[in-house]
């Protein structure tokens, strides 16, 4: 995803080693779009997700764009996704046309 987000333009970009660190930064650092990968070393994607919408709800800042990003699109992993506070999916293997127009699609509706 770096590489793709790299070649569209895109130069700011955070790599989280895991779940825990990805949440960590994501309550230390305004991000305006989070790729969440569903499957990661310490916390997944999904818990991750929860324990952000959990500290949100306690800060009351403003909400970062999430796109679960996973190699399974089933109609249960789309439920839980949105069920978690995400906002979108990409699928792995991910191509430069499906990431351009996510970011089209996020920039459209604001």
């Amino acid at each position: 995803i770096r590489e793709l987000l790299q070649s569209l333009g895109h130069d700011d970009i955070t790599i989280a080693s895991d779940g825990v660190d990805a949440y960590t930064q994501m309550v230390s650092t305004a991000f305006d779009i989070v790729f969440m990968d569903l499957k990661m070393p310490m916390m997944n994607g999904l818990d991750a997700t929860v324990k952000y919408k959990e500290h949100l709800e306690t800060t009351r800042e403003k909400s970062t764009v999430i796109i679960a990003v996973t190699a399974n699109l089933s109609e249960n992993i789309k439920k839980r996704c949105f069920d978690a506070g995400m906002n979108g999916f990409i699928v792995k293997p991910i191509n430069k046309h499906d990431l351009k127009n996510i970011l089209d699609l996020i920039r459209k509706n604001g």
